[in-house]
């Protein structure tokens, strides 16, 4: 069986494999964040002694922790027997209710254009 057949099919290892990487892009759009917000403490425009931003630095730190166990637990899934045994998944099934077309297409294995992480997006 390929890794993804005709008809949207795909292997539920490599799912979990793409999913595994969707979140190393956010762990790494999280240390973005992180600088960001370490920038405008040292701006000093937030007292360095605000309860608010120490429990939310805090809260950064652990979303980046979860993200990196979530990740590894998607490791052990996609590397055990019981997952290489499963039958290909029907991509639509997984993906229907992601609303960003871009997640879609890379879960689905499609290139897309990179961002180049510096432009401003206001939505």
């Amino acid at each position: 069986m390929s890794f993804q057949e005709p008809g949207g099919h795909i292997a539920a290892n490599l799912l979990l494999r793409r999913i595994e990487q969707e979140l190393a892009g956010c762990r790494a759009i999280l240390v973005r964040v992180e600088t960001a917000v370490e920038t405008l403490l040292k701006s000093g425009n937030v007292a360095a002694d605000d309860p608010l931003h120490i429990v939310e630095m805090q809260n950064i730190d652990l979303l980046d922790q979860i993200l990196a166990d979530v990740m590894l637990c998607l490791q052990d899934m996609g590397s055990s027997d019981a997952i290489a045994a499963t039958r290909a998944l029907r991509l639509g099934d997984v993906t229907r209710r992601l609303r960003l077309a871009a997640l879609r297409n890379r879960l689905a294995g499609h290139a897309t254009i990179a961002d180049p992480g510096n432009g401003v997006e206001l939505f």
